[in-house]
């Protein structure tokens, strides 16, 4: 009996001891240096040689010197909190730097100056000692960059890499034709992927008496619904085309037949005040002829013949130039009229895209939808 209370006041000593072990090495700092064996100082206190931990940290701020070889590296001012457990590192040499990238998600490619040193997370990976431009590359998210000047010191890079696509959900309209950006969606397509940023969309179809579009911004982890509303009434091209033949088409986007409009309404515009001009001219010269046959006496006769011809004449000139000239403003009207019916039943129906968005951002978005395709633009 004595034997197992031993055991057991023994076992549950060491147990004890683990414990209070464990608590007092809640707060770790890790010091290391390239190469190794460097002194390390604290607060101008010798503690060691690298590499070392030391447990028991007290929050506060610190100095720390490192020591080897005649070189010498201060790291002043570095603020600590109780419990934590973190790395002091130092380079004690001129010959090369040191590299450590982390992004979330992992597994992205690092690139430096274009070559690739690796996947995240990569840990102190020797770089030469220059300028360089670092690229954190993954499928499906936007490539972070920067630059910076490597001297001889341990670079740390931690990056959250951000979506870089989105979905478009097109619901189907009548069998027209979707477009994105240009090409053309296989009608069977339902979830579209696409790299985030501007695109177009467009339709057109039998049914349709134009293309219609709109641009819309894709957004990181985005699904945009993407449906087309055809035939209600816009009587905005009307209205143009009242104070301007053509407008209202040309508004709509039918620029042949506006601008054919156009010109036919200015150029019969244009006739019917030249033909106007004309009837007037003529019309004022018979009034002066009869003017001036009512003038006469009966002892000329032969006046009197010669300005009866000539009354005659400026009558049937004025006649003809009557003629054209209703003839002219007949054609204008018509014209004109044209104009305003084309407006009213081809351009007056409208069509409009509404876009919505379907879900909000998230991390598992790749992961929680399936697509048809994908667009790479």
């Amino acid at each position: 009996m004595k034997k197992i209370l031993q055991f057991l006041f023994v076992f549950n000593f060491s147990l004890l001891a683990q414990d209070i072990n464990k608590k007092s090495q809640t707060g770790i700092i890790f010091f290391n240096s390239d190469p190794i064996g460097a002194q390390v100082c604290v607060n101008d206190s010798l503690c060691g040689v690298t590499p070392l931990e030391v447990y028991n940290w007290k929050s506060g701020t610190y100095n720390f010197k490192f020591i080897k070889d005649s070189l010498e590296v201060n790291k002043y001012n570095i603020a600590y909190t109780d419990g934590e457990q973190r790395e002091i590192f130092a380079v004690l040499h001129s010959e090369y730097a040191l590299l450590s990238v982390n992004s979330v998600p992992e597994g992205a490619i690092v690139y430096l100056d274009g070559d690739s040193l690796g996947t995240t997370p990569l840990n102190k990976q020797k770089i030469p000692v220059a300028a360089h431009i670092i690229e954190i590359k993954k499928e499906n998210y936007i490539t972070w960059n920067t630059k910076f000047i490597a001297k001889p010191n341990l670079y740390e890079f931690a990056q959250k890499l951000d979506f870089g696509t989105g979905i478009i959900d097109i619901i189907d309209y009548d069998n027209c034709q979707y477009s994105i950006d240009e090409m053309k969606i296989n009608n069977d397509s339902k979830k579209i992927k696409l790299n985030i940023g501007f695109h177009k969309v467009s339709i057109s179809g039998s049914n349709l008496h134009k293309k219609f579009s709109e641009e819309f911004e894709l957004e990181p982890y985005q699904l945009k619904e993407i449906k087309f509303n055809y035939g209600f009434k816009n009587y905005n091209p009307l209205l143009y085309s009242i104070f301007l033949p053509g407008l209202g088409q040309l508004v709509d986007g039918s620029y042949i037949k506006g601008t054919s409009i156009f010109i036919s309404n200015f150029a019969l515009a244009g006739l019917t005040i030249l033909s106007t001009k004309q009837y007037n001219k003529d019309l004022d010269n018979h009034k002066s002829a009869l003017a001036e046959y009512q003038k006469l006496g009966s002892n000329n006769e032969f006046k009197i013949i010669e300005l009866s011809k000539k009354v005659d004449e400026t009558y049937s000139t004025a006649i003809d130039a009557q003629k054209k000239m209703n003839l002219t403003i007949g054609i204008f009207i018509v014209a004109y009229l044209y104009n305003l019916v084309d407006a009213y039943l081809f351009h007056s129906i409208d069509g409009e895209f509404i876009i919505t968005n379907q879900v909000a951002p998230n991390n598992s978005f790749s992961n929680n939808y399936k697509f048809d395709i994908k667009l790479t633009l």
